[in-house]
């Protein structure tokens, strides 16, 4: 038997047919497939979305250790398997988006060399522009760490003036730059040929899209889902910086518990069926979303009034970045849900997991930030005081 697609033909029993009567081929109407979105073909996105990851991150390893600083460089192996896993999710929303543009213009199973190679150059562009964007991000925290670097050091021995100084830092910046570009080629050439490779693997398929289901969720559930998903993701970033909080000021450490379960609440919240407690829940989301910005808002610009560092600008990190993000992402959501009360349409399937997959990419870089053992692949992305009140959040 073989597996279904959203372009197969179904067979309808002709009218006053006897048991053994020819059966007629009839192919749904427009009208019909549009209600029924095709739905993502997980087995094909997930592997591409892996190898990917990996081949990518390979890439901006090798060249973190050719141009960047000297204090990135150390246990590349690790990293490289440590930072990769972390971004799989990244990569599978580029891959999505890929999968989603070509299933529009080619169909669930692409035909022929020319769809198929087409197929093949969005997966690879997508994936590309993502490595690029990590690649320069890494790039310019690297030369922020040189351009400190070269700094100090003519501070400390007087061996170059400050035009030496500033030829230097110019031409440490134009050496990222290059490595960002040749970055972007290996990317592109390495992303072509491992699709193309699991491509031809696979018998030189592509199933972009699987059959159609027959329910989709409705434009609200699929909204709240989202909105869940951001305070869940928002919430275990802040739990995963419960441990250094506690280790500069209790009350910190405190405070982000408590966030951590209220923002668990909220989504739980969020997602019950319950109408009576929809508007509740969602002024909840709202109240949960803004105040943590604007302490984190506070906290980086003129400092907190209170702590062991008061009234001291904390600097900025990746976990405090990505879980602001999140927070405004949940405002945003939680603002439109209260405003519009009863929206109509329907999540796609891509869509839906498109969302889902950019709010896991988030907290799993976040929790990449924090400063936990075995975890915290991005913790070094700050500088973080030894005591500060509240670094992250």
């Amino acid at each position: 038997m073989t597996p279904k697609t959203d372009t197969e033909t179904r067979y309808v029993a002709r009218s006053g047919a006897g048991v053994g009567s020819a059966r007629e081929q009839a192919t749904p109407s427009i009208s019909e497939r549009g209600t029924r979105p095709a739905a993502v073909a997980w087995s094909h996105v997930v592997p591409l979305a892996v190898v990917l990851a990996f081949a990518n991150c390979f890439w901006i390893i090798v060249l973190r250790g050719a141009v960047g600083a000297i204090e990135r460089t150390s246990a590349p192996f690790s990293t490289w398997l440590h930072e990769s896993a972390l971004l799989v999710p990244v990569y599978v929303v580029a891959v999505l988006v890929a999968f989603r543009l070509a299933h529009r213009w080619f169909g669930s199973r692409p035909r022929g060399i020319r769809a198929t190679g087409a197929t093949i150059g969005l997966v690879a562009a997508a994936t590309s522009a993502v490595g690029t964007l990590l690649l320069i991000a890494s790039s310019w925290f690297d030369f922020r760490l040189q351009a400190g670097d070269l700094h100090h050091t003519a501070q400390m021995h007087m061996s170059c003036d400050p035009t030496c100084v500033s030829e230097r830092v110019r031409a440490t910046l134009n050496m990222e730059i290059k490595g960002a570009w040749v970055g972007l080629l290996l990317m592109l050439v390495t992303s072509l040929v491992i699709t193309s490779l699991v491509v031809a693997f696979r018998g030189g398929v592509i199933v972009l899209a699987r059959a159609p289901r027959d329910v989709t969720p409705r434009l609200a559930e699929g909204t709240r889902l989202v909105l869940a998903a951001g305070l869940l993701g928002a919430a275990v970033i802040h739990a995963a910086v419960v441990p250094e909080h506690f280790d500069g000021w209790w009350a910190a450490g405190t405070f982000f518990v408590v966030l951590a379960l209220a923002e668990v609440a909220a989504a739980a919240a969020v997602l019950a069926r319950s109408r009576a407690v929809r508007t509740p829940a969602l002024l909840a989301a709202v109240v949960v979303s803004a105040g943590p910005l604007l302490v984190w808002a506070v906290s980086r610009t003129s400092g907190l009034p209170f702590g062991p560092e008061a009234f001291e600008p904390e600097a900025v990190g990746v976990a405090d970045v990505l879980s602001c993000a999140l927070e405004l992402t949940t405002l945003v959501i939680a603002v439109v849900l209260l405003l519009r009360r009863s929206p109509v349409g329907t999540w796609t399937p891509y869509g839906l997991a498109i969302g889902l997959c950019a709010v896991l990419a988030a907290t799993l870089i976040g929790v990449g930030g924090a400063d936990l053992p075995g975890v915290g692949a991005f913790s070094s992305l700050g500088h973080h005081h030894a005591h500060g009140v509240i670094s992250e959040g």
